[in-house]
């Protein structure tokens, strides 16, 4: 984790802490196996840099926010991401701005 904006007050997280976040894709177990997407969601690429929007479950784990909506790649290095960009470049940008040169 490189820079917490805003967390719940239940959640004590810093800067360098490990966090899982659950992703919208499983493996099946029957026959050959294969990855299952969710809604065409593309998981997070590591070593890659993102602004994540989470939100908690039931089971107090914690999960993007409308899949590909609330992950935005600010390093340029998920090229998965373009289609994010594409369907909503205001958005991405205003995201960009706020969040890219946060350190």
């Amino acid at each position: 984790m490189e820079k917490v904006v805003k967390a719940p007050s239940d959640l004590a997280l810093k800067e360098g802490d490990s966090f899982d976040v659950l992703e919208t894709f499983a493996f099946t177990t029957l026959g050959t196996r294969q990855k299952l997407r969710m809604d065409d969601y593309i998981e997070l690429r590591q070593n890659s840099r993102y602004a994540l929007f989470l939100e908690k479950n039931t089971s107090g784990q914690y999960y993007i926010m409308n899949r590909n909506e609330g992950k935005f790649n600010l390093d340029g290095t998920d090229t998965d991401d373009l289609a994010t960009i594409n369907m909503f470049p205001t958005l991405w940008l205003s995201v960009y701005d706020k969040y890219a040169k946060l350190q």
